[in-house]
């Protein structure tokens, strides 16, 4: 911290220059990366100027071009290159296929079956290929990756003036998963957790409701342990086709409604007599609103 006046002035001079320093570089950087980036591809927007122009290969996907010209201005020579992408996000170099798979292969270089399996979940490998762990599959997908990659950072300048861009495992890591689709062949498990304090107290309050007195220990567990164990197992959801409908059958969740449907029943069986009690009441209550005589 300064002590004095003159020192206070003198920093903020010192980083006045320093900061119009570090802003010149940046300028200076930037007006350079724009140059060999137009160098590379042509003006922003033109796709056909540069060393490399983005073009659609016999399979009709979008590639990266190197066209070679003759002394005439005829074209010799046309084969495809691509865009490898520093992990700074500004430097680049040109190279091929054969680069390409070095360099993928350096950079997961302690991740191989990651870079594998993430090249599967992206779609640039079949199943096959990823469960045979052929290298030769690896390879040709790495280079569909790197194609997809190339091309789609080099129009991030030549469409939006971009001057800075992902490097490979960021742009890969940032694709969507394949869908699967056979997802809706498989059946869905919803599990619906329920704290077993929550069911005891419905199983309670429903048993209470029917025989106007309190369960006894051994049929509370007995009628807890069998919801939850249904909790446990969740409901099922398996799907069909019928003419043009899609079907979708569920198993039943557990409720509390089917606790008042159900324990009744069960206190009938393993409880006979528990309601008598409360039918009676219940009958003669009826009859006296009704102003009859008992």
């Amino acid at each position: 911290m300064a002590k004095t006046a003159d020192e206070a002035k003198a920093q903020a001079e010192t980083k006045t220059k320093a900061d119009k320093a570090k802003a010149d570089k940046t300028k200076a950087a930037n007006s350079a990366q724009i140059e060999a980036l137009k160098k590379t591809f042509g003006p922003v927007g033109s796709e056909k100027d540069g060393d490399l122009i983005v073009g659609t290969n016999e399979y009709g996907q979008l590639v990266l071009f190197k066209n070679e010209y003759g002394s005439d201005g005829q074209l010799t020579r046309q084969y495809e290159m691509y865009f490898w992408i520093s992990p700074n996000g500004i430097d680049y170099k040109k190279t091929f296929p054969t680069g390409v798979i070095k360099e993928v292969k350096l950079l997961y270089k302690n991740n191989l079956e990651g870079l594998r399996k993430t090249l599967f979940d992206k779609n640039f490998m079949n199943e096959t290929d990823y469960l045979t762990k052929d290298e030769t599959a690896l390879n040709n997908a790495i280079i569909l990756a790197g194609r997809n990659h190339s091309v789609s950072q080099a129009q991030t300048y030549t469409i939006d003036g971009a001057t800075s861009f992902l490097p490979f495992d960021k742009w890969l890591s940032g694709l969507g998963n394949r869908i699967d689709e056979n997802r809706d062949a498989y059946p869905r498990r919803d599990i619906d957790l329920q704290d077993r304090d929550v069911v005891e107290n419905i199983v309670k309050g429903v048993y209470r409701n029917v025989t106007d007195n309190e369960i006894d220990d051994e049929l509370l567990k007995q009628e807890t342990d069998r919801y939850m164990n249904q909790i446990q197992k969740g409901s099922l959801t398996t799907y069909k086709k019928s003419g043009k409908e899609n079907v979708y059958e569920t198993t039943k969740r557990f409720s509390a409604e089917q606790v008042a449907a159900e324990l009744p029943e069960t206190i009938d069986k393993e409880r006979p007599g528990a309601k008598d009690a409360k039918t009676s009441f219940d009958f003669l209550a009826w009859m006296n609103n009704l102003g009859g005589q008992f």
